[in-house]
């Protein structure tokens, strides 16, 4: 909440430098409350809102109202007391009882203006509830509208403050990447991406020896900045050969015979990282024989979990090591692979399929 607090606090609530050190303590305590909400610290923030009552409401710039909001949002959500008698208290109280004049302005959505963003920050960081970043992600990332000031003056405030909040608050940042894939803001993905710490490397695409990016293939995909790769090899060695320094020989097997190993690998690039830096990739594997029937099955296999230390674009290799092969009586011919790559972390599903051939 540091930059709503610089916003609220420090351009708002500061009239002269004499008061600089009461309102910045002030603003620490409202950024220590909302992460981890206690009935204590909420009764402090109180009593020293009480304290700075006649500074705060001696500005022109609805600060009372924000803060007597977010005591009567966080009183109604934990059922807390508000405490005291002062007008901001008072205030508090009219709201929660629907009382006051300017609770129709606080619940009109239809009324949108500057001041109402503000107004949905603080419920947000008071309720925790997401409707409130619903709301200012409808105007936030917009394209400004050619004759409408008013409405530019709404677009830029709500992309500033949602941008900065983002940058904050990895909770205001996962919800932005929570709504990446929502169709109903195509048209802004690459501000929510940008809002949600996607760096443009993530932006994956396969290339060839050449460097030009190559379309998708059954076995060879990417989604949304994630690739990945299904390949059958018979170099055994294969696991113990990608740990050296130098990259190994990659042999792709087509056919191989009764009692032949071979390895089915999965490769990706990309995996999303959450805000401690670690990922969560795994598979679904389905081995299917010639005649269709499926003969192997296993869900959610460990691809990739936990912090990720290689740098972006790097080739990754699944951490689980499979061998496979046809066994006496099985039937010969084509036997297909189907692998289901998901980055849990990015909500990402890659189906890929290959298939090798068994002969006598």
């Amino acid at each position: 909440m540091k930059t709503l607090l610089k916003r609220l606090w420090l351009t708002l609530f500061i009239p002269t430098l004499v008061f600089a050190g009461d309102i910045e303590n002030f603003a620490r305590q409202m950024n220590d409350l909302y992460p981890s909400p206690t009935q204590e610290a909420f009764q402090a923030f109180q009593a020293q809102a009480k304290q700075l009552e006649r500074k705060i409401l001696t500005q022109d710039n609805n600060a009372g109202l924000l803060v007597a909001l977010m005591i009567a949002d966080m009183s109604q959500k934990h059922s807390w007391p508000i405490a005291g008698e002062g007008k901001i208290a008072a205030l508090a109280r009219e709201i929660i009882q629907g009382k006051s004049g300017l609770v129709k302005y606080i619940e009109d959505d239809q009324q949108i203006d500057p001041g109402k963003l503000d107004i949905w920050w603080c419920r947000y960081f008071s309720t925790g509830e997401t409707t409130y970043l619903d709301k200012l992600l409808a105007y936030a990332g917009e394209e400004f509208p050619e004759k409408d000031i008013e409405k530019m003056l709404v677009i830029g405030s709500a992309t500033w403050s949602f941008k900065s909040n983002c940058e904050q608050h990895p909770a205001v940042r996962n919800y932005a990447r929570s709504q990446i894939q929502n169709p109903e803001y195509a048209h802004k993905k690459l501000f929510l991406k940008e809002c949600a710490g996607i760096p443009p490397e993530e932006d994956f695409c396969w290339r060839n020896a050449n460097g030009e990016p190559v379309p998708d293939s059954e076995n060879r995909k990417t989604k949304d900045g994630f690739g990945a790769h299904l390949i059958i090899t018979d170099n055994l060695g294969f696991y113990n050969d990608w740990r050296k320094w130098e990259r190994p020989r990659i042999s792709i097997a087509e056919t191989a015979v009764i009692g032949q190993m071979v390895i089915p690998l999965v490769i990706y690039v990309n995996p999303r990282r959450d805000a401690d830096e670690c990922v969560d990739v795994t598979c679904d594997f389905t081995i299917i024989r010639p005649d269709g029937s499926i003969a192997h099955k296993i869900p959610d296999l460990t691809c990739a979990n936990g912090k990720m230390q290689a740098p972006r674009n790097n080739l990754l290799l699944s951490q689980s090591e499979l061998q496979w092969s046809a066994d006496e009586g099985d039937p010969l011919g084509k036997w297909t692979f189907n692998v289901t790559v998901k980055d849990n972390n990015r909500g990402v599903e890659i189906p890929l399929t290959t298939s090798i051939e068994i002969t006598e």
